[in-house]
């Protein structure tokens, strides 16, 4: 299931990045939406003890570029078995302030992405198949576009992922399906962050709908911030279902916990299936590590973090 799932992604494959202060992975409008810019480092693995087990890199950079406008640019690294993707997006935002305050806030963004995919069939055997026993590699490009709106601990998002039809002949030598499009919102509320307090708290939901195959995934989350001296500390526990009656929807929880201590900030996740039927019983693990870097030529005030 996994491995045919990668076969249809054609972009970021959608973790919980957006949970550990990386929104931008899954969210084209939210580049720039911090007074800061943001540098992220992100690893993936699935299954520790299984060789050619999945696993993602991600590299990702985003920040304003005056009062209004934004920039974001990201590369990824996906491996699942005998086939990978390897690609990246350039992403342009514009945001703008609704108040005196800006604490209200509506944004546009779209991005562009090149990708290559390739499936590594060398060493198959495969006398009765149309998949030739050889490493096979195209190129695809495609468009992602997003709004966003936010009205002080309120925020809200929608993405479409693969806007463009995509026409590709990499697996069974005939024209596959070109509708890769997924649609995604995001929807939450930061309770006190702005306000001196022990501890704020943010709930917050996202559903997926995948086109082609009408699959739906529903995420629910709480994240929770204790104020350090120098830092902040967050964690919290998300939980997604799957609604699929055509095989085992994905239905797993993930804890994560991070740490921002002055520019710097380190988080992990743990992502745990509930599948009746799993190939592993490992989990899954990811790091992010970052960095925000000020411009205090366009800091603005009541700045938005997420």
């Amino acid at each position: 299931m996994l491995y045919a799932s990668a076969f249809g992604q054609e972009t970021l494959p959608i973790y919980t990045d957006y949970l550990t202060d990386n929104i931008y992975l899954v969210h084209p409008a939210g580049a720039g939406v911090s007074d800061y810019g943001k540098i992220r480092l992100t690893g993936r693995r699935q299954w520790l003890n299984y060789d050619e087990a999945p696993e993602l890199q991600t590299l990702s950079f985003h920040t304003h570029l005056g009062s209004n406008a934004a920039m974001g640019v990201a590369f990824f690294n996906d491996k699942n078995g005998h086939f990978a993707q390897v690609g990246g997006q350039l992403t342009y935002a514009y945001h703008i302030s609704l108040d005196e305050q800006n604490t209200k806030q509506f944004s546009f963004a779209l991005s562009a992405l090149a990708i290559q995919n390739t499936l590594d069939a060398s060493n198959y055997n495969l006398q009765d198949s149309d998949v030739p026993a050889q490493i096979q590699s195209e190129n695809y490009y495609n468009a992602d576009m997003g709004i966003a709106y936010r009205d002080k601990g309120l925020f809200s998002f929608y993405s479409i992922k693969n806007l463009l039809p995509t026409e590709r002949v990499l697996f069974d030598g005939q024209l596959e399906n070109n509708n890769l499009r997924r649609h995604l919102i995001t929807l939450g509320y930061h309770f006190n962050k702005k306000e001196v307090a022990l501890i704020s708290y943010e709930p917050s939901v996202m559903l997926q709908y995948i086109e082609q195959t009408q699959e739906v995934f529903f995420d629910t989350n709480i994240k929770v911030f204790v104020p350090l001296e120098n830092g902040e500390l967050y964690g919290g526990l998300s939980y997604r279902r799957g609604f699929d009656k055509t095989i085992e929807a994905a239905n797993h929880f993930t804890p994560f916990l991070g740490i921002k201590h002055h520019n710097f900030v380190v988080s992990y996740a743990y992502t745990r299936q509930q599948n009746k039927i799993v190939f592993s019983s490992d989990g899954f693990h990811q790091i992010t590590l970052g960095y925000n870097f000020y411009l205090d030529r366009y800091s603005r005030e009541a700045s938005w973090d997420l």
